[in-house]
């Protein structure tokens, strides 16, 4: 089918590729981190699926975003997301690389995992068990966690594998407006 000759492509042109299950996650609702079991088993079966899509296509890693939360459970949320977490790593293990992308929390899209301090308790917490859970920045994203890009980036620095360059303008009329 369609996949498996995109992978095959993909692998021909001895590219790395990534897969990107955020869309996944923001269109269908998904929240690794809820603090309703079954949501979070949904979101968890949903990421499995997308796990196997990535290998199938030959991918090197998946990356995907935390659920929102509420201000007065972040500790609760950040254990269910460890959990959800290393769940995935588990899964994945000797096949993918999984990237947690940093978010607002904010701003718009409310993800738990936005300032640097929470991203790196939980990547300290998930690879005491898996080392091949990382840490994805986002440069646009960083002026929306309210934090300096080189003082996060030193504290994300022992946890990532890459990171995505764009260019964070928040003037809405402006033609530099988001991700350029």
């Amino acid at each position: 089918g369609l996949r498996e000759e995109a992978g095959k492509m993909l692998k021909d042109s001895k590219m790395t590729t990534a897969y990107c299950a955020q869309p996944v996650i923001l269109q269908n609702g998904l929240n690794l981190n809820s603090p309703v079991r079954e949501e979070r088993k949904r979101a968890l079966l949903r990421m499995k699926e997308c796990i196997d899509e990535a290998c199938g296509l030959g991918a090197g890693s998946l990356s995907f975003l935390a659920g929102t939360f509420a201000e007065d459970a972040v500790e609760e949320a950040m254990e269910y997301l460890e959990e959800s977490a290393g769940e995935m790593c588990s899964y994945a293990k000797g096949r993918l690389q999984i990237e947690i992308e940093l978010f607002d929390y904010d701003v718009e899209k409310r993800s738990l995992i936005g300032p640097s301090e929470r991203a790196v308790r939980l990547a300290e917490a998930v690879r005491k068990e898996h080392d091949n859970f990382w840490l994805l920045p986002d440069l646009s994203h960083i002026p929306q966690q309210h934090e300096m890009i080189e003082e996060a980036l030193h504290n994300l620095l022992p946890y990532m594998r890459r990171t995505h360059i764009g260019n964070c303008v928040m003037e809405k009329g402006s033609p530099l407006y988001g991700d350029c």
